[in-house]
């Protein structure tokens, strides 16, 4: 198989960043992290993931993730 474009093997929620609503940290969230991708056809997809901080869980939307993410590598 030839390689046209080598990829960085970057997770979409790399580089991403949020605050929890219950202790108010801002988080960055780094390629090793490993939210939860959750499927909901109703409200649309998102990612769950528990705060470093307080372990509230913490719900961000795939699709603004994915749009944030990929505006951010183009600057």
């Amino acid at each position: 198989m030839k390689i046209i474009i080598k990829g960085d093997n970057k997770k979409p929620w790399a580089g991403f960043k949020t605050k929890c609503h219950a202790c108010e940290s801002i988080l960055e969230l780094e390629n090793s992290d490993s939210p939860k991708l959750v499927s909901d056809s109703r409200d649309g997809d998102y990612y769950e993931l528990g705060c470093p901080i307080c372990s509230k869980t913490i719900t961000l939307d795939a699709q603004m993730v994915r749009i944030a993410t990929s505006q951010s590598s183009l600057t």
